[in-house]
């Protein structure tokens, strides 16, 4: 027997780290921050080389992007005492502060077998996520310009965890493992 649970609540704000493979459902995403008439709200976190899924978001599906200045994240990590927004010494306390938070995210991960596992299982699957984009969306996202060591990072690890060729050859993702 299933049981469903339906939360209301109100969001106002959606990150999306992994784009969606299909354009319907990037909308869908942004359409749960869309309440009582308001607009929906997203972030979504593109590398430079997926920069045309948002040309395609506007013609395909009508949907309107602003793109945030590229010190925002790094104004987020500062304090005021930090120096002015944009300067270099605020990008350098961004900097040293993104750094000593990948380490200690890393060191956690690397500390627990079970959150090695669930790392690992997140990373395979975002792998096989991304090679799985639509027709349309494909060239933006190109599995063979994916670089793993930092899809690896982005989920606490310190390297991309083992692949068996047989899996590889079905996502085409190649990944060398050290002799040792």
């Amino acid at each position: 027997m299933r049981f469903c649970l339906f939360l209301n609540f109100e969001l106002f704000e959606t990150v999306q780290y992994d784009p969606p493979t299909e354009l319907t459902e990037y909308v869908h995403r942004i359409g749960r921050t869309a309440r009582r008439g308001r607009a929906g709200s997203a972030i979504l976190m593109l590398r430079p080389c997926e920069a045309g899924y948002v040309k395609l978001l506007k013609n395909r599906m009508g949907v309107d992007m602003v793109q945030l200045r590229r010190t925002a994240l790094v104004d987020g990590l500062c304090e005021e005492h930090h120096g002015r927004k944009g300067s270099s010494r605020r990008i350098e306390v961004a900097t040293r502060l993104q750094t000593q938070l990948q380490t200690l995210v890393e060191r956690i991960v690397d500390s627990d077998s079970q959150l090695q596992q669930i790392a690992g299982e997140a990373f395979h699957k975002s792998v096989r996520a991304y090679a799985c984009h639509s027709k349309e969306s494909k060239p933006m996202f190109n599995i063979r310009r994916l670089h793993l060591g930092h899809v690896a990072k982005s989920f606490g690890l310190k390297n991309p965890p083992y692949v068996e060729k047989k899996r590889l050859l079905e996502i085409s993702v190649f990944l060398i493992q050290p002799s040792s």
